[in-house]
């Protein structure tokens, strides 16, 4: 670990970054946040993450290769972004996309760049993916398709592919 004030008050810790945020984040349990680097700006209330970023809580696991927080007053969570190959998963359901904003305020997850939503052994795929969490919704739109995968074999493979780490 080695820290470094950066141009406009940033402190930016490199390599190997760990945060860890507490329950009173909106984060039931709290979360872990891993990347290659972190860089913590005081004025704007933001937190970014670059490279090989791994998130780990209760409520679930978040990997990708850039995050993005941004914080109310004191520490409590506002929304966060997530950037390139972005693989979520929330208790049965995994998801995979390119981008990823989730709005804590409205617990609404969007994903966007080719996103695919798995629960079970149902696979939902469309331009645009919006999930509530906690009211266990989904809209899908446009160009939204379900796909139910009756054989065994062709549904692991979608979700080995889907849990790759890449």
């Amino acid at each position: 670990f080695s820290g470094r004030i950066g141009n406009a008050g940033q402190l930016i810790c490199e390599p190997n970054a760990w945060l860890e945020l507490d329950s009173s984040d909106h984060l039931q349990g709290g979360a872990d946040i891993r990347a290659r680097q972190a860089i913590l700006d005081q004025s704007g209330g933001l937190i970014q993450f670059e490279g090989s970023v791994r998130v780990r809580g209760v409520y679930g696991a978040l990997n990708c290769e850039e995050l993005t927080i941004q914080r109310k007053e004191g520490l409590e969570l506002n929304w966060l972004q997530a950037k390139s190959k972005v693989r979520f998963q929330y208790g049965d359901v995994m998801a995979k996309a390119e981008n990823m904003v989730y709005d804590l305020k409205q617990d609404k997850i969007e994903l966007t760049g080719i996103p695919h939503v798995m629960q079970g052994r149902s696979v939902v795929r469309a331009d645009r993916i919006q999930v509530w969490p906690q009211a266990r919704r989904v809209l899908c739109e446009p160009h939204a398709k379900a796909v139910l995968f009756p054989v065994q074999a062709t549904w692991r493979a979608m979700r080995e592919e889907l849990s790759e780490i890449e």
